[in-house]
């Protein structure tokens, strides 16, 4: 059967059962339309009106993937919809998107179904948004990848217990998961973005790659342009190669935007470093290989300073915020302090 059209800029208009159809060459079925238009092809009314409908090949390709689950996937008119109801958000807005240039969802499909048996709002709107934006991959069963970094040991630099062996899987309580996206350094398992890890504690160890079901992710913090996470649960999925992980080990100079406006020059931006006396300048101490002030404090921008490299005393929770601990060195012994993410944010030389 032959259908009239009109064709001109890539653009086709052709007419079935009396009603014209519009596409272009951006169209997943463009190369099929197009040879049945022109002859070239043959097809019924229906096939043909099949083709052009891209709701029609979204529908059957989202219910392919909802009947390889549970059912609880599946397409209306310009929606996508879970168990029966639409959902309208940028998941099923960017999935109607990738179906209609031909791509196949079923992985997202089965995201989205995780992520709705996740008890977090938050997190149900806002964690693909996030995996876009932080460049983390969907796998083929509805999870998701995401990175962080250890100790040697492979035991987390937190708490230097919490151990992540390959292939196993990590977990604590989900009530004590902190939820409050506000408190970006808080209590969980936690997991970053590539872009993230340099800003991670500890100067050596190793990357790990983590797989993250959807509805185990607690809180993403505010921080970090949300680059980072916390979860109840994850897989320890791989290992990155030390050579392609020296990345996460650069040391990451972060500048308080604050102190600076928009096409100062370089001189007149704000440097911590103005607040500091030169006529009090750390020197080289050769017998703790560190850059100590007289004050027995040390610098921590021109020492190479680990924690690792120390036998590690109980971790201690500060009034208000952050947390110390004691580490030594043979009869050297230093007060490290940290943030709430145990970063290293002094080390004092005790009785110097």
């Amino acid at each position: 059967m032959t259908f009239p059209f009109t064709f001109s800029n890539n653009v086709l208009s052709i007419f079935v059962a009396g009603r014209p159809h519009t596409v272009d060459n951006t169209h997943p079925c463009w190369e099929e339309i197009f040879a049945i238009a022109k002859g070239q092809k043959a097809a019924t009314p229906d096939e043909l009106k099949a083709l052009l409908d891209t709701r029609a090949k979204v529908k059957a390709e989202l219910e392919a993937a909802g009947a390889a689950l549970t059912g609880r996937v599946t397409v209306g008119h310009d929606a996508v919809l879970l168990d029966g109801k639409p959902v309208h958000t940028y998941l099923t807005t960017r999935m109607l998107e990738m179906l209609k240039d031909g791509i196949n969802v079923d992985p997202w499909a089965r995201f989205m179904e995780k992520l709705y048996q996740n008890p977090s709002r938050t997190a149900v709107k806002e964690l693909y948004l996030w995996l876009e934006k932080a460049g983390m991959p969907i796998t083929s069963n509805g999870n998701f990848l995401a990175y962080k970094k250890v100790r040697d040991d492979y035991k987390s630099y937190y708490d230097g217990k919490t151990d992540h062996p390959m292939g196993g899987v990590v977990s604590m309580p989900r009530n004590e998961v902190d939820d409050r996206r506000d408190n970006t350094c808080s209590y969980g398992l936690h997991f970053c973005s590539w872009s993230y890890l340099p800003h991670y504690n500890g100067s050596h160890g190793r990357v790990l790659v983590l797989e993250i079901n959807p509805a185990h992710v607690v809180s993403i913090p505010s921080d970090y342009q949300n680059a980072k996470g916390r979860a109840e649960q994850y897989l320890v999925h791989s290992e990155i190669p030390e050579k392609d992980a020296q990345f996460a080990f650069d040391r990451i100079h972060v500048v308080d935007s604050r102190w600076a406006e928009e096409n100062e020059d370089e001189d007149d931006v704000y440097d911590p470093e103005d607040d500091y006396d030169y006529a009090d300048e750390a020197d080289w101490n050769s017998t703790l290989g560190l850059y100590v002030y007289p004050s027995g404090v040390i610098d921590l921008d021109e020492s190479e300073f680990d924690i690792t490299d120390y036998d590690r005393g109980p971790v201690r929770e500060l009034p208000g915020a952050g947390f110390e601990q004691i580490v030594t060195d043979g009869p050297v012994s230093i007060t490290v302090r940290f943030d709430n993410c145990m970063n290293v944010i002094e080390a004092i030389v005790n009785d110097y």
